[in-house]
């Protein structure tokens, strides 16, 4: 995993491209040239920054028309916290609070209301598919949740941890193993949340498959800060699971 990190500990040791992450994380979607009107730099030398953050696979672009927009993709630093944090606690500590209060207190702009995530894993579709469909093994990545659906097109998708439903919506779309997209209501302390939709799109790279998770729709940004939290730490328990066969504790 050392060796997974080098990028992304070098991608962000450059102050410009932590001021990039800064604005991705505080307004996702931003095209490169909103992105650039925030630098004394030429549009040039941001896209050469945006290479590195993507060689390093921390920000994503995805074609929205008429334009490409930018993503933030926090699974590195999740893995980094997930690496380090228990070992390091009190060093990382300070350190990952002041990164939290970099990106909550970056510019305040219009969020668009679209998390996208992508991670490398090495497996397979199938043994992926399989993790993405069996309760035995969800639960031990989402939050303990087993999920529960037929996983054909119309049907009902649910989360239950210990008899409670957490999540539950409906299969829009299922190409198993490279497809699956399903509608999404949270049951949080405040009640259901409103309709959203997550997509699950996987592809060989390599000895590897290469997953992006959409989550888009949110209409309220108590569901977005809540899933921004949420996904990292589930997609970093699934890559786990399928490399290492431990998932979360």
């Amino acid at each position: 995993m050392d060796n997974e990190l080098d990028p992304v500990f070098r991608a962000l040791a450059d102050p410009q491209r932590r001021r990039i992450v800064d604005l991705l994380a505080a307004r996702p979607g931003m095209t490169a040239s909103e992105l650039t009107e925030h630098f004394e730099m030429t549009r040039f030398g941001v896209r050469k920054h945006l290479i590195v953050l993507e060689s390093a696979n921390l920000i994503t672009q995805v074609w929205e028309r008429p334009s490409k927009r930018l993503y933030l993709n926090p699974i590195p630093i999740q893995m980094i916290y997930d690496r380090w944090i228990h070992r390091y606690s009190r060093f990382w500590g300070s350190h990952l609070t002041a990164l939290k209060y970099s990106l909550e207190n970056a510019e305040q702009t219009r969020m668009e209301q679209t998390q996208v995530y992508v991670i490398y894993i090495r497996t397979t579709l199938e043994k992926l598919w399989q993790a993405l469909t069996e309760p035995a093994l969800s639960r031990q990545y989402f939050m303990g949740c087993d999920v529960q659906s037929d996983f054909k097109a119309g049907s009902p998708i649910r989360y239950v941890h210990a008899g409670e439903l957490r999540v539950e919506g409906k299969i829009v779309e299922v190409q198993p193993p490279s497809r699956l997209v399903h509608t999404f209501i949270a049951h949080m302390e405040s009640g259901p949340s409103e309709e959203s939709t997550v997509t699950y799109q996987m592809e060989p790279a390599g000895d590897s498959v290469k997953l992006t998770v959409t989550h888009s729709g949110y209409k309220t940004d108590a569901l977005f800060e809540a899933t921004r939290e949420g996904w990292p730490v589930v997609i970093s328990y699934l890559k786990s699971l399928l490399e290492t066969g431990k998932g979360a504790d």
